[in-house]
């Protein structure tokens, strides 16, 4: 089965329900990488699995 290995801007965006322009401080700040591809710019779908795994540890640890 083929898996995305990249998501567009605002799929990530939708994902963590935040705005495009907050994304995009989030990569420039190092939260997220971007990959650059003929002008178009996404992120790596393993970057955002391995966020959103981070989060929820870190939501348990708060419990």
């Amino acid at each position: 089965m083929y898996e995305k290995k990249l998501m567009r801007f605002d799929e990530v965006a939708a994902v963590f329900g935040i705005k495009p322009k907050s994304l995009y401080n989030w990569t420039n700040t190092g939260i997220l990488p971007k990959v650059k591809i003929g002008g178009k710019v996404f992120i790596p779908t393993e970057a955002v699995k391995k966020l959103i795994e981070e989060k929820i540890r870190e939501a348990g640890r708060e419990i």
